[in-house]
């Protein structure tokens, strides 16, 4: 133990042996300047300093409970993204909830235990951040699960609004991977990856484990939300009066014989006013 904390001071990402890499090197290795516990070892350092490493691996039979018949779980692999303003809806108390990715989960067939006398299907669901190690920011995320609305696979605003999640992580995370673990009654759910903030750009994987014939799919997303008010994904310029319209309001709301033609051209520059300036100011020309 006093090995490893002597290298992780001197091969910190901080520590000025990193000035004999080069700058190439270290973009190869996707170095990050952040203190989150990472530590780099040169292999003469590593083969000096530990005779024996060992690697885990979490095979898909280890999930099993311990009473129930072991088999290899099926695993189900996504990958998404969250965009501004089109995916990235943050979270379940803005109004944009819905535009987040939606995936469907089928549970199907219930677990062969015979000690557990309810129908239940066991299931697992990791969301893990990409890329976000080159960046060297974690957004902050969670997961709901929905119970499915009948005839319908996609939940709208609406749906959302009504429904309460069935699984939910209790709190934000800013791991690079949260978990959530779950059983669930046979039938059709919801799941939806979200980021505490509206419009965090990020990618993700999410991995979905589930036992026997169970499976999880994208949901299919509408091109808009009937329930839900439509906003420009990007900044337009509204609707202009037209012309005799905007020379009647002006001369309504203004003293046409102060107008001076080398003020204001009317003819061929058009002002164009809206119904706060008409209601809240007195034009002096």
């Amino acid at each position: 133990m006093c090995v490893c904390v002597c290298l992780c001071v001197c091969m910190c990402c901080y520590s000025p042996e990193w000035g004999q890499v080069s700058d190439e090197e270290q973009k190869r290795v996707e170095r990050v300047s952040v203190e989150d516990g990472e530590f780099w070892m040169s292999v003469p350092d590593f083969r000096q300093n530990f005779e024996m490493m060992e690697v885990c691996h979490l095979s898909d039979d280890t999930l099993s409970e311990p009473t129930a018949t072991k088999r290899p779980w099926h695993c189900t692999m996504h990958h998404g993204k969250w965009v501004r303003l089109l995916s990235a809806g943050g979270p379940p108390q803005g109004g944009r909830f819905w535009q987040n990715p939606q995936f469907n989960l089928t549970l199907l067939e219930e677990d062969d235990d015979p000690s557990d006398p309810e129908l239940t299907c066991t299931f697992l669901v990791a969301l893990m951040q990409k890329h976000k190690r080159r960046t060297g920011v974690q957004l902050n995320l969670n997961l709901h699960i929905y119970k499915a609305r009948s005839g319908s696979r996609y939940l709208s605003s609406l749906d959302l609004t009504l429904l309460q999640p069935v699984l939910s992580l209790p709190v934000f995370s800013q791991q690079r991977e949260v978990v959530l673990r779950g059983r669930l009654a046979p039938g059709h759910y919801v799941i939806i990856p979200f980021t505490a903030e509206a419009n965090q750009e990020g990618e993700f994987v999410l991995r979905i484990l589930t036992e026997k014939g169970n499976n999880a799919v994208p949901a299919d997303k509408p091109n808009a939300d009937e329930n839900c008010p439509t906003e420009p994904t990007s900044p337009t310029q509204p609707l202009l009066p037209a012309i005799e319209t905007t020379r009647r309001l002006f001369k309504k709301h203004c003293n046409s014989v102060s107008l001076s033609p080398s003020i204001l051209r009317l003819t061929q520059q058009p002002l164009y006013l809206t119904q706060q300036s008409r209601d809240c100011m007195e034009w002096q020309v």
